[in-house]
């Protein structure tokens, strides 16, 4: 029998650019305000935190991931990163 999956933590979990840090944490107090639980990773990344895991295991904690869509976000992609990611 497979293994049963956990509930997820995070209502959603938003990726942004650091220049829409402003932008994005202010959508954020405006979920959490209607009742969502948010992972943002100003929020939720502790220094010493590997990065990168923390960031995997908050997708995978996460109902729904909100992608803060921008020139500096795009410019900012790691495309063959973001192909292996999104093939994971």
């Amino acid at each position: 029998m497979p293994a049963i999956a956990p509930p997820p933590n995070f209502d959603i979990f938003i990726s942004h650019s650091a220049k829409d840090r402003e932008f994005a944490t202010r959508l954020a107090n405006d979920l959490v305000g209607a009742g969502l639980s948010v992972w943002l990773d100003q929020w939720n990344i502790r220094v010493g935190d590997s990065f990168a895991d923390a960031i995997d295991q908050a997708i995978r904690a996460s109902r729904f991931v909100m992608i803060v869509m921008s020139p500096d976000y795009s410019i900012g992609l790691d495309k063959a990163g973001m192909a292996v990611w999104a093939c994971q």
